[in-house]
């Protein structure tokens, strides 16, 4: 089975579209979304009817903490947790922005998704997170680049085959004898790679393998779209999350 795996396509449909033009090519099977479809980005509604048009496909979609947002209220503090900074009001505009193109039907979705699961495939046990988190919910401590060490700590489930995770934005694959730490970096988010990034989780003959995909669309005409629909803090969020 070839499955997609996605993460932080952060409102950029022309990525998303680019990503999937390639699972077609590859001929996938299955797909599995990490979360954050939201936040950042432009077209927040767009990215919602793209995949919500594609949910037969999906093995499993969890939320991340913009989807989150929408059931909790947005944060006061950068990803809601308490060591971070307080997000300023124009900050907090970007996520109004966001949940105001939502529709009622796409806000009742992202309410029923789980934060995290454990889904087993051809009898490999995946564990999927958008970060790993504690028993409150709340997220570990964030490591840009974890190592293989920090990663084995991470995760409270130690006897799964495959771990999946996001919210990064970098993508990074470490095994550990055939256990593999999986993140997929970001769809929607270029700035350290200027694509779209994602991948496949091939699992046969009783073996789990992966592939990153660096998939090549018009990062500048969506940074062009940022800014003729006058979004929310468009040069902040161009300079951190597009060009750096």
């Amino acid at each position: 089975m070839k499955i997609g795996i996605i993460s932080d396509t952060h409102s950029n449909i022309d990525a998303l579209k680019a990503v999937f033009d390639e699972f077609e090519k590859r001929k996938i099977d299955k797909l599995i979304c990490l979360g954050d479809t939201i936040g950042i980005g432009p077209f927040p509604k767009q990215c919602m009817d793209f995949l919500l048009e594609r949910k037969n496909m999906f093995l499993e979609y969890i939320r991340g903490n913009h989807e989150n947002y929408i059931l909790k209220g947005i944060p006061e503090r950068n990803h809601n947790e308490p060591n971070e900074r307080l997000l300023t009001e124009e900050e907090k505009d970007t996520h109004r922005w966001n949940h105001s193109w939502l529709t009622p039907e796409q806000k009742e979705f992202i309410k029923s998704l789980p934060i995290r699961d454990v889904i087993e495939v051809e009898e490999k046990k995946i564990v999927l997170e958008h970060y790993p988190m504690d028993k409150k919910d709340k997220f570990k401590k964030f490591y840009n680049k974890p190592t293989m060490e920090q990663l084995k700590d991470m995760f409270d489930i130690k006897d799964a085959d495959v771990y999946l995770f996001g919210h990064t934005h970098n993508s990074s694959l470490y095994r550990d004898g055939e256990r593999l730490f999986i993140n997929p970096g970001s769809v929607g988010c270029p700035v350290n790679t200027g694509c779209a990034c994602a991948g496949i989780l091939t699992i046969e003959d009783g073996k789990a393998d992966y592939e990153q995909l660096n998939v090549n669309y018009d990062v500048e005409k969506v940074i062009n779209d940022i800014k003729e629909i006058n979004y929310p803090l468009n040069r902040f969020m161009i300079n951190v999350f597009y060009k750096g």
